[in-house]
């Protein structure tokens, strides 16, 4: 980030994050890519995250997600993956559980708190960590926060589609 961009966010109190500094000391096989949403969650210093992907724009201010009910009592809010399809029987065997016949979440917007989660985070970041084995059955590793999360039975919210970060329930 060149200086004037940190000097704009500054005067907005936001701390600016070397990423290669943090890879420095927490190594990863990951290089880029939505593989790195994990590692970037699992690395920031806040307890509960919102992660938005830099082509997603709140038409309104998202604090109010962290709020809600299904937030409090979950402590992971994903979205619907768009176009709805089914997970691979094949994914669900290699994770070593029975196919649930369910539609993949998305990753493009989630709430996260970390301490409910942290468990499927880590088998989260370990499935794109070790890619040429999960990746092809698992939609390019689309699917593997949602694998992960029913391996470990860490419970999270699928909010209607209507109900998107920044958008009023």
């Amino acid at each position: 980030m060149d200086p004037e961009m940190e000097q704009l966010l500054q005067a907005l109190n936001v701390q600016c994050i070397d990423a290669l500094e943090v890879r420095n000391k927490h190594p990863t096989r990951i290089t880029r890519g939505p593989q790195l949403k994990p590692y970037a969650v699992s690395h920031c210093s806040f307890k509960e995250v919102l992660l938005l992907e830099a082509d997603t724009v709140p038409v309104a201010n998202p604090e109010s997600l962290f709020a809600t009910l299904e937030f409090r009592r979950h402590g992971a809010m994903f979205w619907p993956a768009a176009p709805p399809r089914q997970i691979e029987p094949q994914a669900w065997q290699l994770c070593g559980m029975a196919s649930r016949g369910e539609s993949p979440i998305a990753t493009d917007q989630m709430l996260m708190d970390k301490e409910k989660c942290w468990k499927a985070l880590l088998l989260w970041l370990w499935y794109h960590e070790n890619s040429e084995v999960y990746h092809e059955l698992m939609h390019d590793g689309s699917d593997a926060a949602h694998l992960a999360f029913r391996k470990l039975e860490v419970p999270f919210v699928v909010p209607s589609r209507s109900h998107r970060p920044g958008r009023p329930q």
